[in-house]
């Protein structure tokens, strides 16, 4: 009897822990993920994720979304309605100064801006007195190219006339009608501008030329970051977010006659064509924060220097970098 009662009560016990460790499942949420990019090189390190949409996790929707300019993406951001950014880093740095509280969590275009012309360029200091068209007054642009000329004994805003034209259609137009003997071109315009002018040709690799003022191999001009609440939210979604836009990264750089195709189907504004030809000079490469944060201060402290205003006059604090914790 005794026997009985002792396995009867066995029995008892496990059913009620089968019964708690059902009450302890706790249904997952639905999670949407607000994703926004701006278009240009940007789109291509992001257009793999776009393409094939892959799974972020049990019941997570992501809503990738291409944004036509900085200042609708800085809208979007200061409204808190991305949750996940790519765009310039310069532009994240102003933002986040401003305390609008994103991090940079993943630098991935390291610099794709070029001197074009269809003369020789024997050295930068030849540049005086020379006109040279570009678009972006304040911006990415701007800022490297009156970094170069000043670390080339040339004062911009003296020895050079910098023209500055209001879109990159309107730098096309005029480059390709030959009005400017110099422009700086970013990729993929500098690419379609060579497709359109086959006496076209890159004069000065502004990359080239961080490299020899800097010792970094290039610059994170622009960056994939993370609205701070979310981040510190889902950490393993922002995880898993990050290795799929390495994996987007890698398989673009090794697909690029797919990537061209991808292009043209989500409609980016950019031919396939154009993007087989200037994938390796868009310089996209996927690095973590933690692993380069050396060479954003770095790059940070450069556009304090041309353009404090640019980064809202203050290099930020470590509360800019996504440290993944």
């Amino acid at each position: 009897m005794r026997k009985t009662i002792l396995i009867f009560l066995v029995i008892v016990v496990a059913v009620m822990g089968f019964a708690g460790c059902e009450k302890a499942v706790v249904p997952v949420e639905p999670i949407e993920v607000n994703f926004g990019y701006l278009s240009g090189p940007i789109a291509l390190s992001v257009l793999q994720m776009v393409n094939d949409n892959p799974n972020m996790g049990d019941q997570v929707t992501v809503n990738y979304e291409m944004i036509t300019s900085p200042a609708i993406m800085t809208g979007k951001m200061t409204a808190g309605d991305v949750d996940i950014a790519i765009l310039a880093t310069s532009q994240a740095a102003l933002l986040y100064n401003k305390g609008i509280d994103y991090q940079v969590a993943a630098p991935s275009i390291w610099g794709a801006l070029y001197l074009m012309g269809t003369s020789e360029l024997p050295s930068v200091a030849d540049l005086a007195g020379q006109d040279i068209a570009l678009i972006g007054q304040g911006l990415t642009p701007d800022i490297i190219v009156r970094h170069i000329l000043k670390e080339n004994g040339l004062n911009p805003d003296e020895d050079v006339n910098l023209v500055y034209l209001a879109t990159p259609q309107e730098l096309l137009q005029n480059v390709l009608a030959g009005k400017y003997q110099y422009a700086v071109l970013p990729e993929p315009l500098a690419s379609t501008a060579q497709l359109k002018k086959a006496d076209l040709q890159v004069l000065l690799d502004f990359q080239a030329e961080w490299a020899k003022t800097s010792g970094a191999s290039s610059y994170p001009q622009s960056s994939l970051v993370v609205k701070k609440s979310f981040a510190e939210a889902n950490p393993e979604l922002v995880a898993n977010i990050l290795e799929a836009y390495r994996a987007s990264i890698d398989w673009a750089n090794n697909n690029v006659e797919i990537l061209g195709q991808y292009a043209e189907e989500l409609e980016i504004g950019i031919p396939a064509a154009v993007v087989v030809k200037s994938l390796a000079a868009c310089n996209i490469r996927f690095e973590l924060t933690s692993d380069v944060q050396t060479e954003l201060t770095d790059y940070l402290q450069t556009i304090y220097e041309i353009m404090p205003e640019a980064i809202g006059s203050v290099i930020p604090d470590d509360g800019f970098y996504y440290s993944g914790q």
